[in-house]
């Protein structure tokens, strides 16, 4: 497998603002968020490809533990271990899969789309939802 070097992550722009609230306020890193939602993608079989993207943070910043979650959602659907830009790409289309279901599904009430999505309503309201939901699908796989 080749070095990660100065792969970057990216998501749809409109995706982006909601990204960096959350992984300031309720996660401890964006990339945290990102495998959440890339989870919750490969879950739910939602994909989609990037087509106006945002550098969220740089590859080298997942930890080991994220790396291999995201390494297993590959290997899941490829049988075979894939370089580091495949597994990127492929995390990216199930994070923003993941994403737009989670928002327009379990988090409708808290957010509004116009040309970007928009964390509206009470934000501790929103994170014992996160929290709810989280709970509630814990002992399926990859939780």
């Amino acid at each position: 497998m080749e070095e990660i070097g100065q792969l970057r992550i990216f998501v749809p722009d409109e995706q982006f603002s909601i990204y960096q609230k959350l992984g300031r306020n309720f996660f401890s890193k964006n990339s945290q968020f990102f495998v959440y939602c890339a989870i919750t993608g490969k879950r739910k079989g939602y994909k989609q490809s990037l087509k106006n993207k945002h550098e969220l943070f740089q590859a080298n910043t997942l930890s080991q533990h994220e790396w291999t979650v995201l390494k297993s959602i590959y290997y899941d659907d490829e049988n075979v271990a894939g370089t580091y830009k495949d597994i990127i790409t492929k995390a990216q289309d199930y994070a923003s899969g993941g994403f737009e279901w989670l928002m327009n599904n379990e988090f409708r009430d808290f957010v509004h789309f116009d040309e970007n999505y928009l964390l509206t309503g009470n934000e501790t309201e929103f994170q014992i939802k996160l929290i709810d939901y989280t709970l509630n699908h814990k002992n399926e796989v990859p939780f």
